[in-house]
């Protein structure tokens, strides 16, 4: 039976609001679980996979607008072209569920098996190709990072990264939809009873195994680190003539975190907003940096000619510059232009620079930086890298036993989008079972654990965002390599997720299933 237009809608916008709030400031992640029945509902009505797209595109254009409204702070025709692209993947995610899952089934049973098994590889190979695709790879709000304060359901990426908490994610909506909007008779009720019972003890074995994996503290000593936030306005950041006053206020706060004796202090992304490597010597920062004798990892542009400019961290010394990461994975359309060749034909790439597209290029090393006091070394992710879950994990195969997320998310306004930066930050440190530490030029800068634990944050009356301060922690660290199953195995479960999809349609396409109406 075809649901009504309005009712259609009404789903479809209850549906998008619903998993919206997991990405909101709040970081709800209990609507995330229920989110998809509604969309669910809808698809199991659909007349045809074409009924069943369109609804797609519609749920995922209203949940990527009110997520990612952000965006409308850089370029509103950015944020448009991002909205509908996503939706993309939602539509397709529609059509694969109507074609694949809600056709005849021979008993309850085979269909609850299913949905149960479908839905969560259909989801996970689409949100994993969305991520990886080259160029237009976009890796923000997947849906395991809805969970990012799920302590119980967190620690399942250990094993199988933030694709199995997307999996989870829609397993439980597909038992929930499975067990409450399936219409049956009376031995449909006692297998709702029996699969439902199954499910909620699948649920919980997998999240008391995954806290039992957990390890112990540190076992190669601590690091004190100290971290800036500065909260310079994106409109006054790149001003001349507040250089330095700029460079002024954040000497003068690393002087301030100085006083708790921290190993090393981390400033965020573009903290000094010029060249570095060339200005240092006059700079207030030099001082600083040889009165108080602690290094510092600062984030600047690094002009090497004028074609050549790298958007990186640099490690500080009493006034000297040790070392310079350049950062590997640039936004496209933000910090460069993708097939430039191509857009200067069209004559299009005049237009991009005028709209504010960086021009950067690509760092070619994985640099780790040593911390004082210990034997171990930390990989710098800036800006959006630590929404890439594949660099990360290389920074920690190749040694590194703290993770270092320095951002200038002053871009996006007093939105929501530095909560979702930071929802990524708790995916990468429970990944790899390693610490990681967040300097945001105006928020959130925090000291999250390897079990997704933030410890410590800047926070002014209650205010994580948009104020200026400082903290100091002690970081134990760990030794060795692959602490964690996901650090071992990398995208595995994904591209297993691949291959049983494949295997699933190739088995359902033989029509093995005998055709009994399923509505």
């Amino acid at each position: 039976m075809q649901l009504r237009p309005v009712s259609r809608i009404g789903l479809l916008v209850c549906s998008a609001v619903l998993l919206s709030l997991s990405y909101s400031r709040a970081l709800w992640w209990l609507p995330a679980l229920v989110a998809f029945i509604p969309l669910l509902q809808v698809i199991s009505r659909a007349p045809s996979w074409r009924s069943a797209f369109r609804d797609g595109f519609i749920f995922g254009c209203i949940f990527y607008a009110l997520t990612l409204y952000w965006l409308c702070y850089v370029a509103s025709w950015w944020a448009i072209f991002v909205f509908c692209y996503c939706a993309v993947y939602t539509a397709v995610f529609a059509l694969l569920v109507r074609v694949l899952v809600f056709r005849p089934y021979r008993s309850f049973y085979m269909f609850f098996i299913r949905s149960v098994f479908l839905i969560p590889l259909i989801g996970v190979c689409l949100e994993f190709v969305r991520a990886k695709l080259p160029v237009l790879g976009f890796a923000w709000a997947l849906l395991g990072y809805s969970q990012a304060t799920n302590h119980w359901l967190l620690a399942l990426a250990r094993f199988g990264g933030v694709y199995l908490l997307s999996a989870v994610v829609l397993g439980i909506n597909a038992v929930l939809y499975m067990l409450f909007c399936v219409p049956g008779n009376g031995r449909t009720r006692k297998g709702k009873v029996v699969a439902g019972s199954i499910a909620g003890a699948l649920i919980v074995s997998m999240g008391v195994l995954a806290h039992a994996s957990f390890p112990g503290q540190g076992d190669n000593g601590v690091c004190r680190i100290g971290v800036v936030q500065p909260n310079i306005p994106q409109q006054m950041k790149w001003e001349p003539q507040l250089k330095d006053l700029i460079v002024k206020k954040t000497g003068l706060l690393a002087e301030l975190v100085a006083r708790e004796h921290p190993d090393i202090i981390i400033f965020p992304e573009a903290a000094y907003p010029g060249n570095l490597s060339t200005e240092l010597d006059q700079s207030y920062l030099k001082e600083v940096s040889e009165r108080v004798h602690i290094p510092f990892i600062i984030g600047a542009p690094n002009v090497i000619n004028p074609w050549t400019i790298y958007n990186s961290a640099f490690l500080i010394t009493d006034g000297v510059i040790k070392q310079v990461y350049n950062k590997l994975r640039l936004v496209p359309f933000g910090e460069y232009i993708p097939f430039r060749r191509f857009f200067t034909f069209l004559g299009l790439d005049k237009v991009a620079y005028s709209m504010g597209v960086g021009d950067f290029s690509a760092g070619k090393k994985y640099t780790l930086f040593p911390l004082p006091g210990s034997s171990q070394t930390a990989g710098v992710l800036i800006c959006f890298e630590d929404t890439i879950s594949s660099l990360a994990r290389t920074f920690c195969a190749r040694g590194a036993a703290l993770l270092i997320n320095i951002t200038n998310d002053a871009w996006f306004e007093d939105t929501s989008a530095p909560y979702q930066h930071l929802q990524a930050s708790i995916l990468r440190a429970v990944e790899n079972g390693v610490p990681v530490i967040r300097a945001a030029n105006t928020g959130v800068s925090a000291y999250i654990s390897p079990e997704g634990v933030i410890r410590k944050k800047v926070m002014q009356n209650g205010h994580e965002t948009f104020v200026d301060g400082g903290f100091v922690c002690t970081i134990p660290l760990s030794k060795g390599q692959q602490r964690t199953v996901y650090q071992a195995g990398g995208y595995l479960f994904p591209r297993l997720c691949i291959v049983l999809l494949a295997i699933a349609v190739i088995y359902i396409r033989k029509g093995r299933e005998k055709k009994i109406p399923t509505y």
